[in-house]
């Protein structure tokens, strides 16, 4: 399926898991699983893709290990900075990291749900609240993808004066606020996490 943006399985990848990792997620397709546990899946997923693709080679590993041979000298410099002159704890720092990944899964939580349809793929969150800046109002997420080129602080007024055409492309895959979607989702999950169109 051509989503890459969520966390859904194809059912045969789904089948092959243990009751452990269904559980966990399972766990991980609530809200408060994503914010709890959902870094580290994240994190867990982007080094074995990265790995992955490594071990593949081909542009794409080559392009992807060159990112590493970068990345982890730099941040091993950088903690050791941080270590020797820092008068902050190195707990508070990976504390901060992970609670800024919590905070933007909650962002990322159901920007994209299986449809057959592909313009109802795509969530509006009608939110003005801090969130919604935070996240630089990508919770008008369908009016991102329509408009890319648009900047961030136009997509409310676009949104607004477009309203019922955005509602009508995306089938009403539309939430009040990211109050609506913690009360509905915070202990539930909102869909299971097999891809109920992917094989």
């Amino acid at each position: 399926f051509d989503d890459p943006e969520s966390w859904y399985l194809a059912q045969r990848d789904w089948n092959t898991l243990s009751p452990w990792s269904k559980k966990l997620l399972t766990i991980n397709n609530t809200l408060a699983g994503r914010m709890i546990i959902g870094p580290l899946i994240t994190l867990w997923r982007m080094v074995v893709g990265d790995l992955t693709l490594i071990i593949k080679g081909g542009d794409a590993g080559r392009r992807t290990a060159l990112a590493w041979l970068i990345h982890v000298p730099g941040v091993a410099l950088l903690a050791w900075l941080l270590a020797r002159y820092s008068q902050v704890p190195a707990w508070q720092f990976a504390a901060a990291a992970y609670l800024g990944i919590s905070i933007l899964l909650i962002r990322t939580f159901l920007e994209h749900q299986a449809s057959p349809s592909h313009g109802a793929r795509t969530v509006l969150i009608e939110d003005n609240g801090l969130l919604a800046f935070l996240f630089l109002y990508n919770n008008l997420h369908v009016v991102h993808h329509t408009r890319p080129g648009l900047a961030w602080y136009r997509l409310p007024g676009f949104y607004k004066r477009h309203r019922a055409n955005f509602h009508r492309r995306n089938n009403g895959y539309v939430y009040a606020s990211y109050w609506e979607i913690f009360r509905r989702y915070f202990l539930k999950a909102k869909e299971p996490v097999a891809h109920p169109y992917a094989l």
